[in-house]
């Protein structure tokens, strides 16, 4: 798409596109950012992750559980200045193009991206971006048969289990068929 970056504030997409999952990562009232960059040389992309946090949560950004095949970068700014400027010059710096934002960040959050980034336009992620996640790799395609397998045989089980139930009432239990005799006219099977 000839994006600038993807910004995505802590939440489903950024867990996604971050590979970052982490109980610890949530909205603050101040912004923190993931943002997505991309280097290219003449054989392939190289996407660039970056966290955009406040000084005083960069300690906690970085104890997030991160996999060691992502190089994060950890940008921090301070109280008193403007995350957006921050995040307009040490991270997306001179890309030019779009700057696409995930569709569930916060309006004040978009307009501060706006404003520190003239020469780009800020935009909701297209369908390209946010179908991203509804593509499946053979690997995860096997996980969700699997989880699917399961959670079809759990009912199986749970209704065989109380049909024996049925059948072994307390007192007709040590029978071997889970009856009682002729003389009690009560057979369950």
């Amino acid at each position: 798409l000839g994006a600038a970056a993807y910004i995505a504030e802590p939440g489903a997409n950024a867990q996604f596109f971050g590979n970052i999952s982490s109980n610890k990562w949530h909205l603050s009232e101040r912004p923190l950012l993931l943002v997505v960059t991309a280097e290219t040389n003449d054989t392939k992309v190289i996407p660039r992750i970056s966290v955009l946090t406040p000084t005083f949560e960069a300690t906690r950004a970085k104890l997030l559980p991160v996999p060691s095949e992502l190089n994060i970068t950890y940008v921090d700014w301070p109280e008193d200045a403007n995350p957006y400027e921050i995040a307009a010059d040490s991270i997306i710096g001179k890309r030019r193009g779009t700057v696409y934002v995930d569709n569930s960040i916060r309006k004040f959050i978009a307009d501060g991206l706006a404003a520190a980034l003239p020469d780009n336009k800020v935009e909701s992620a297209p369908s390209e971006i946010r179908t991203l996640r509804e593509r499946k790799s053979p690997a995860e395609i096997n996980i969700l048969r699997c989880a699917n397998e399961v959670i079809a045989e759990v009912p199986r089980v749970l209704i065989r289990e109380a049909n024996v139930q049925l059948m072994m009432p307390g007192d007709a239990a040590g029978h071997p068929c889970g009856q009682r005799s002729h003389e009690n006219r009560d057979l369950r099977i």
